[in-house]
């Protein structure tokens, strides 16, 4: 890979803005291109962004040469076939969270050949946090006593039931 890293973005995401470019340009890596299934709202995620390249197409980013490392934060029902498709393409892969909608699908991509050891991550920062690396630490050296029990509690509102990051499968037109 190349300095600074390259990544290309699948989907003009608001999320894509705090979970990879401003950390990308953070790290020292380049967002060089976006793409969406309108080319003129890539337009304008990228200008809005300072992204240098906008597909119409997310065929036409995976095609990209330029690009290295794609973030996928498409529809958690678009997570696998788009992860696939840039494993295909020859790039590495940061999925947003969940990495698939069950586990067939998760197997799918660990299935996948990957002859030149592509690397695939789910965005899921809570593991590598220096918070949960200290609990771990904890517990590992039994400094907190024997871990017996552990109860989380996790909430998200979901207002709008319609929203596509919601469907599974979704139904937009492939």
């Amino acid at each position: 890979m190349t300095q600074p890293l390259r990544i290309g973005i699948l989907g003009a995401a608001r999320i894509a803005g705090r979970a990879m470019i401003e950390p990308a340009r953070a790290v020292g890596a380049t967002v060089v291109a976006v793409a969406a299934r309108s080319l003129d709202r890539a337009r304008d995620y990228a200008g809005d962004h300072g992204i240098p390249r906008a597909y119409g197409s997310y065929a036409e980013l995976l095609a990209d040469p330029e690009v290295e490392l794609v973030y996928n934060p498409t529809p958690n029902s678009e997570h696998v076939r788009w992860t696939l498709a840039a494993l295909r393409a020859g790039k590495h892969v940061l999925s947003e969270k969940p990495f698939g909608s069950n586990a067939a699908e998760a197997r799918l991509v660990a299935a996948e050949p990957n002859p030149h050891r592509l690397v695939v991550v789910e965005g899921f920062h809570h593991r590598y946090h220096p918070a949960h690396q200290r609990v771990l630490e904890l517990v590992r050296t039994g400094a907190i006593g024997e871990v017996t029990r552990l109860d989380v509690h996790m909430k998200f509102d979901c207002t709008d039931l319609g929203d596509i990051r919601w469907s599974w499968p979704w139904p937009a037109a492939r």
